[in-house]
């Protein structure tokens, strides 16, 4: 995002504001909907999300990260804050000494998107959220803490545990070998 758009949203220039929006808007819309599945519930997100946007913009700092990841950061802030008010998703300490199994992000990209949508979907709630965080998202461990007030090791415990819900579904739904390889 170029200083003159970001100078113009600072000025509160509702023409930037609308081409910012149409720019971002179906990006952010299918970030959120990994995680709410609901369009309508998405859409309420997306509005918070801009709105967050366009007042906040003043604490964007180009130095720290893209204009991009920022507004992504804000759309799954807000919709894990809507999962949480939704369906009253809870995220506890787990057993911290649970077996880990990689997951080989290469393989996972062989697969077709919706299949894989679906797989983690599967999972339980708190799971898939952490799984999509970490793997699709790109958030360390500390960051999803900080995003779930959790703590670290209950991050990498909880993603140990989505990938190893993960290697079940695949073995019990008798995936092809290509697939079973993601795990």
């Amino acid at each position: 995002m170029n200083s003159i758009i970001i100078q113009e949203l600072k000025n509160g220039n509702r023409a930037t504001q609308k081409a910012v929006y149409y720019e971002h808007a179906d990006r952010l819309m299918a970030i959120v909907l990994r995680y709410l599945g609901s369009v309508a519930d998405a859409e309420e997100v997306i509005q918070d999300t801009f709105v967050r946007v366009f007042e906040k913009i003043d604490s964007f700092d180009s130095t720290r990260g893209s204009f991009k990841s920022w507004t992504s950061k804000i759309a799954i802030n807000f919709a894990l804050m809507a999962l949480r008010k939704k369906k009253q998703i809870v995220f506890y300490e787990e057993d911290l000494h649970a077996a880990l199994n990689v997951v080989s992000n290469q393989a996972i990209q062989k697969i077709e998107e919706e299949e894989v949508d679906q797989i983690i979907d599967s999972l339980d709630e708190k799971y898939a959220v952490i799984f999509k965080l970490k793997a699709i998202e790109g958030f360390s461990h500390q960051e999803i803490a900080q995003l779930l007030g959790i703590k670290k090791e209950a991050s990498r415990t909880i993603f140990s545990r989505a990938k190893k819900q993960l290697q079940t579904i695949f073995d019990s739904n008798n995936f092809s070998t290509s697939k079973k390889g993601i795990l």
